[in-house]
């Protein structure tokens, strides 16, 4: 496909592991130039050495930007140090999941998880939106899940929660945009099960093979050149989710009940 993120700058969130580190590297082969966030500056200083070393690689720049976005104010400070700074692209790949049931979970585990995943990716959305509506241009790709597409999801329900938002929310400013007639679009990546550190950080074990993160950016970057909102990588997700128009909302979440049971880890 088409290089269109060659010189373009590149925002992405939660750069440092898994499908935001994989984005980098894709985004590298592309041409484009990258502004990485993560917590841990030592492991984005590993992913700045591995897309300087990626084969075939036109990207000219990597800067890298340890932050906690949790902490308050941190989306209104990272806006604010790149003032000057033309991002035409912002990828909000930062997030993270509790496996347990909900009541079992320190509440303020759970209060961290709903500010990351939905309040940090709306007040970045917001702000980094705005100069793209002034320019005219402009792309947001928001990391959900397939998880934001389904009913419910017991064991991970605050996660299928906020994923859903995630999905609910991009989808009707996508359109308000169009409406106005806006050339900024934004679009929502919603991925099945994918080989990242996702589960063993959220409580559990690994149940099944998943699709490579470096399969999901390709994916993704490949998805967001063609007119399509929503990116569901994987035929195999694709027609899960379709399925579950077929079936009653009580089963459907009674089956990824089972599911994210069988992960949990005594």
């Amino acid at each position: 496909m088409k290089q269109i993120f060659r010189n373009k700058m590149v925002l992405i969130t939660g750069a440092s592991s898994g499908i935001g580190r994989s984005m980098a590297r894709r985004m590298a082969m592309e041409g484009a130039n990258l502004i990485l966030v993560a917590r841990r500056k030592e492991l984005l200083e590993k992913v700045a050495e591995e897309v300087a070393g990626v084969q075939d690689s036109f990207c000219t720049s990597t800067t890298i930007i340890p932050m906690d976005l949790t902490e308050e104010g941190a989306p209104e400070k990272l806006y604010e140090a790149l003032l000057r700074t033309k991002v035409d692209v912002l990828i909000n790949a930062a997030g993270f999941g509790q496996l347990r049931a909900s009541f079992d979970l320190p509440l303020a585990k759970e209060m961290e998880m709903l500010k990351l995943n939905c309040e940090v990716l709306h007040k970045l959305t917001r702000l980094f939106l705005k100069p793209m509506m002034q320019r005219n241009e402009g792309l947001i790709l928001n990391v959900a899940s397939s998880a934001g597409l389904l009913p419910g999801g017991p064991y991970l329900a605050g996660y299928y929660a906020t994923k859903a938002y995630v999905a609910s929310y991009s989808r009707g400013l996508n359109a308000e945009l169009k409406a106005s007639g806006s050339r900024v679009r934004v679009k929502i990546l919603c991925p099945g099960p994918v080989n990242t550190d996702f589960t063993k950080v959220a409580g559990g074990s690994e149940w099944g093979k998943g699709m490579t993160p470096d399969r999901c950016a390709k994916i993704a970057i490949d998805g967001v050149k063609t007119f399509r909102q929503t990116i569901i990588p994987g035929f195999g997700v694709k027609a899960g989710i379709f399925a579950t128009r077929f079936l009653p909302k009580c089963t459907t979440t009674w089956i990824v009940g089972r599911y994210q049971k069988g992960k949990i880890q005594e």
